[in-house]
């Protein structure tokens, strides 16, 4: 962006939604810090074990279910990482962008085939 005036321009839109997607991410996590929602989230899910617990029924149904919710955010956050660069790196491009503007024109065309 820093070589010419002209190339500046054209990106500039898009350095500047980099820029407030990146302001906004830092936001979130400083209102999830201020807000001590980790630890919310951590008492809320205590309570409902204790609630569990508590009947066997309840047990029988849910008894595993915090267990599984672990283990599947276990497996998520191995891809997390790649996952995001993915969708950064390739599939938010401005020619994959271009490509969806096509959609609507894709599903009208199939449906009169």
């Amino acid at each position: 962006m820093a070589t010419t005036d002209s190339i500046r321009i054209k990106y500039a839109s898009k350095f500047a939604a980099s820029a407030n997607y990146w302001k906004f991410y830092i936001g979130q996590t400083k209102g999830l810090e201020r807000l001590n929602i980790v630890e919310k989230k951590k008492t809320t899910e205590q309570e409902f074990v204790k609630w569990v617990n508590a009947d066997d029924s309840r047990k029988l149904k849910y008894g595993g279910c915090i267990d599984s919710i672990h283990e599947a955010y276990d497996v998520i956050r191995k891809y997390s990482i790649q996952n995001t660069y993915f969708m950064e790196a390739a599939l938010s491009g401005m020619i994959m962008m271009y490509s969806y503007s096509f959609e609507k024109l894709l599903i009208y065309l199939q449906t009169k085939a």
